[in-house]
Parts: structure tokens; C-alpha cells; sequence
């Protein structure tokens, strides 16, 4: 679950509402002529939430086509997430679906950079990096440590599986208006699935990344269930995929929170990236 958490802290978690307005723009696949993208590439990446730092590994098919994973870091963090890869000629066009996040840029021998954007528009930048292979994981890993250590332990799972029964939940952390949102989560999960449990929790540079185990394995309309129990609560549906949705809701006092979800069908493991914009 730690692996996948952190959407997750998508770029943000790539946040936002990038989900899911036309994210099947980048298809996967290789026009490339005589440009040779495959193998590890890391760099960095500037938003209007901050700056952070991506790595991804490229693999190359039988068939010519790519496929990969990214990991990142900053305002919009994910790991080990799926990427669709497509070149033509020198350009490359990277996208992460699950958030609606694309990546377009020109790869020059070692070096490749370019711009991304979430397909709502929400947050765009430019981006560069090169070839290389530069683990950027012990980011994740290290606060993850602190998070345990300031709650005492108890928010390490080490035997966690995707099992309801067997899952010990784990304690919330951060300020109240951080609580109180993750409240609406869990009790969302609970109306929807007949139980919900917390099974790791992550605070990255003041996102949060929670991870749940769900009574039920999620079926194909429970998407808009999730969304429209959201929205019950007082939340906006930015934008909503199959696997998943971005909600948002101005808090007073605090600013507007941004919930990124990601449910996929099958799959009793549902993760969540909470992340603010003051106002």
C-alpha cells in the first residue's frame, strides 16, 4: 500500500483535478524513428504549487510500443505509478491517467524536457531531465519513518494485507481541518463499501497520502458513489475517471482542500491524496 500511496502524493497528489478530463489523450505507442528513450531518466519539475523532482523507467516491447513508471515528488508526489509512453520522431508525450497528467517535451540525445499540464487545466510547467537512474523513493520512505515515529509506531502496518478483517487501522495525523476532511473520506467509504480502515497514513511537506482497506472490492459503479457521497458532503467533482476522481471544498479559515481518490475495480486497496491551496 505504501508503494502505491502517494496520486500517489500525485503530482497532486500531480494534485489535483487532472484526473480525468480527456486523459486518454496520450495513448501508448512509438512512431520514434532513430531516438532511443528506454532505460531510467530522472529530473525536476516546476508548478504553481512548488517544484519537485520526477524519475521514470521506460521499458520498450516485443511490438516497438513503450510503457514505464513514474515516481515524483513535491506539491504533486507518486510512486511507482503506470505511464503511457508515445514518440514521434524526437518528441515524447508521457501520461499519467490515473490523474490526468501529460507530460510533452523533446528528448535530445541524454536530455529530454518540455512542459506538463493536467488535462482540466488546473496546473501546468516546465519540466527537464536526462538519462539515469537516480532513486528518489527515500524521500517517501523517510517521512514516512517520522510520521510513525511521532505517532509512536502505530502507523506502521507490517502486516497489512488487502484483507478487511485482518487490517489494523492506523491513527490519523495533522490539524484538525486535516482530520476533519479525512473524516469525510472514511465516512464515505464506510456508506459505500460497509466498512473502511485506515492502513497507512503519509505526510509529505504538509500533503497527505492515506491508504485504505475497504469491505468490499469495488465494482464498476462505485466511482460515482465515492463522488456522489463526496459531494454530499459538500464537495465539488472536479473531474472523475473509472479509477478514480479529484474533489475539492473551500474549508473556512483554512483554504481549499483538494482530494484526489483512486478506486480501482477488483481492488479492496483505495488510496487518497489530500493537499491545500490557500486562498
Amino acid at each position: 500500500m505504501k508503494d502505491i500511496i502517494i496520486l500517489m502524493l500525485a503530482f497532486i497528489s500531480l494534485v489535483g483535478v487532472g484526473l480525468f478530463s480527456g486523459c486518454n489523450e496520450a495513448p501508448s505507442g512509438n512512431t520514434g524513428l532513430n531516438v532511443n528513450i528506454a532505460g531510467a531518466w530522472h529530473g525536476t519539475y516546476h508548478s504553481n504549487a512548488g517544484d519537485g523532482e520526477w524519475s521514470w523507467s521506460i521499458n520498450k516491447t516485443s511490438t516497438g510500443s513503450y510503457t514505464g513508471l513514474l515516481t515524483t515528488t513535491g506539491p504533486y508526489s507518486g510512486q511507482h505509478v503506470p505511464i503511457t509512453v508515445t514518440l514521434s520522431g524526437d518528441k515524447i508525450t508521457v501520461g499519467w491517467v490515473a490523474v490526468g497528467v501529460v507530460f510533452e517535451g523533446t528528448v535530445s540525445g541524454d536530455s529530454m524536457s518540455g512542459t506538463w499540464r493536467f488535462q482540466s487545466g488546473m496546473d501546468s510547467g516546465p519540466w527537464n531531465g536526462e538519462r539515469g537512474e537516480v532513486d528518489i523513493t527515500p524521500h517517501f520512505q523517510n517521512n514516512m519513518q517520522s510520521d510513525n515515529e511521532s505517532n509512536g509506531g502505530e502507523n506502521e502496518n507490517n502486516g497489512t494485507t488487502n484483507n478487511y478483517d485482518t487490517t489494523n487501522e492506523v491513527d490519523m495525523i495533522g490539524n484538525q481541518y486535516i482530520k476533519d476532511v479525512e473524516k469525510d473520506i472514511k465516512d464515505t467509504l464506510i456508506d459505500v463499501f460497509g466498512g473502511a480502515k485506515r492502513s497507512t497514513v503519509v505526510n509529505q511537506s504538509g500533503n497527505f497520502g492515506v491508504g485504505y482497506v475497504v469491505k468490499r472490492a469495488p465494482e464498476s459503479n462505485d466511482v460515482d458513489n465515492v463522488a456522489n457521497g463526496m459531494e454530499n458532503k459538500g464537495y465539488t467533482t472536479n473531474a472523475k475517471t473509472s479509477e478514480g476522481m479529484m474533489v475539492s471544498k473551500n474549508v473556512a479559515g483554512f483554504g481549499i482542500v483538494n482530494v484526489i481518490m483512486t478506486i480501482n475495480q477488483g481492488d479492496q486497496e483505495i488510496t487518497a491524496v489530500i493537499s491545500t491551496t490557500s486562498t
